[in-house]
């Protein structure tokens, strides 16, 4: 809710990335569609030590809803996949302990989103509307609801929820080889008018 100066999601989710919580083990983000804002970034990438194991779930092309669209909202998904190149080209320069995960089930898409977060004593989850991208945070209007337990099994059910999400998806662990080609306009698209996305 940027647009009428309502900033808590962000000031929240800045705060969770800044590890707030020194003993979190996992981190754990799921984005239907990838364009998380520069500060998620650096606070995901400049993770102080010790640093948790981070895993992002995101659509792949194939379950991206715009997927096979008619017109140029075909190119839609490249503009993410271009977005997801960037961000893996920047931690693979140095350790990182961050893994991306592309979701990709035969006839489905894929709008999962939230964070769950796992340190030795508190289980959060965060779910709702937002994306963690430039549009969710900046032009539209989402809405977060943020669960926090040390219930062992509640914490299980959490866990199960983002094992469940991830099956169905594999390990991108070379953004040259295993993302496909963006066609050639795609990267000023994405540039010109990444606050849209």
């Amino acid at each position: 809710m940027n647009s009428v100066k309502i900033r808590d999601e962000e000031e929240f989710t800045t705060n969770l990335l800044e590890n707030q919580w020194p003993d979190t083990v996992q981190l754990d983000i799921a984005t239907g569609y990838f364009n998380l804002i520069r500060k998620y970034q650096k606070k995901l990438i400049h993770q102080p030590p010790p640093s948790p194991t981070i895993t992002i779930l995101m659509a792949s092309e194939e379950a991206n809803g715009f997927y096979q669209g008619n017109g140029l909202l075909r190119y839609v998904p490249y503009v993410y996949t271009y977005y997801v190149r960037n961000f893996l080209r920047k931690i693979n320069t140095m350790y990182n302990p961050i893994t991306i995960r592309y979701y990709n089930r035969p006839n489905w898409s894929f709008h999962g989103k939230g964070i769950w977060l796992q340190t030795s004593e508190y289980y959060l989850t965060m779910v709702g509307s937002t994306n963690f991208g430039y549009r969710s945070v900046y032009r539209d209007n989402e809405a977060q609801l943020v669960i926090v337990t040390k219930n062992d099994q509640l914490k299980k059910k959490f866990q199960s929820e983002f094992d469940h999400l991830i099956e169905h998806s594999h390990k991108i662990r070379n953004w040259q080889t295993d993302l496909p080609r963006i066609p050639l306009l795609i990267p000023f698209i994405a540039n010109i008018f990444r606050s849209l996305f």
